[in-house]
């Protein structure tokens, strides 16, 4: 299960003609299939692929995410990962906070106990 939830707000005026305002906020749950393969070359250093496909439940119609990334055990507790992430989500058109895709590299830094 996938829980999102998305809070959005904008103000804009473009070029002092054009005001433009507005909030929306929206919760929903996807169910999704997905799969994640991990290879470790060394004791300190894993490639990974994670992918998975949802959607058509109590939110959107579709949704996907595909991640892949370097992670480097820093210590035994401590670990960085570089990566490639691909996102996306679609909505019905009237009911859409947001309807697109998003991708591009990205950090993370974490803690493992």
């Amino acid at each position: 299960m996938k829980l999102l939830y998305f809070d959005i707000g904008g103000r804009s005026n473009i070029f002092g003609s054009i005001p433009l305002e507005g909030e929306r906020s929206v919760f929903w749950i996807d169910p999704v299939i997905g799969t994640n393969f991990v290879y470790r070359p060394i004791k300190r250093l894993e490639l990974g692929l994670y992918a998975d496909y949802g959607g058509n439940f109590l939110g959107s119609q579709q949704s996907y995410q595909a991640i892949s990334g370097l992670n480097v055990k820093i210590t035994r507790t401590f670990q960085i990962m570089l990566g490639y992430r691909i996102w996306g989500v679609k909505h019905e058109f009237d009911q859409a906070i947001f309807n697109g895709q998003v991708k591009g590299w990205y950090t993370r830094i974490g803690f493992e106990f």
